[in-house]
């Protein structure tokens, strides 16, 4: 499967692609590495970056479809997008994260148990 078919066939393309205007999802990547940028930037204060890519994601839809109302509305949802994708990455991150830990601790257990049934016979 190349990348094409996977994009077109993901089920989070075909949902987003039924709110927003095809012209608008290269704006995303971009709006995402503006995120990145800012959230790597030192002694940047991290609650002003959504705002700031909200901003960046209107400007970017009004200039991409030549209409404020569509382009408030697009830029908007853009923007939602690209601030969500790196806060679920985290999010999945952190679970396996915690999955892996909880996996670990399972086989401590499991060790701890068959070392005392040794200890015992």
């Amino acid at each position: 499967m190349n990348i094409s078919d996977f994009l077109f066939t993901n089920e989070a393309y075909q949902f987003v692609s039924q709110y927003m205007a095809p012209e608008m999802l290269i704006v995303i990547p971009v709006l995402i590495f503006i995120y990145w940028l800012m959230e790597q930037t030192p002694n940047f204060r991290k609650w002003v970056i959504p705002y700031i890519v909200t901003l960046f994601g209107i400007g970017a839809g009004v200039i991409v479809t030549k209409s404020v109302e569509d382009g408030f509305l697009q830029g908007v949802l853009a923007a939602a997008v690209s601030i969500l994708i790196p806060a679920i990455q985290a999010k999945v991150k952190k679970s396996k994260q915690a999955v892996a830990i909880l996996e670990q601790q399972e086989l401590e257990k499991q060790e701890n148990k068959d070392e005392h049934k040794c200890e015992e016979q």
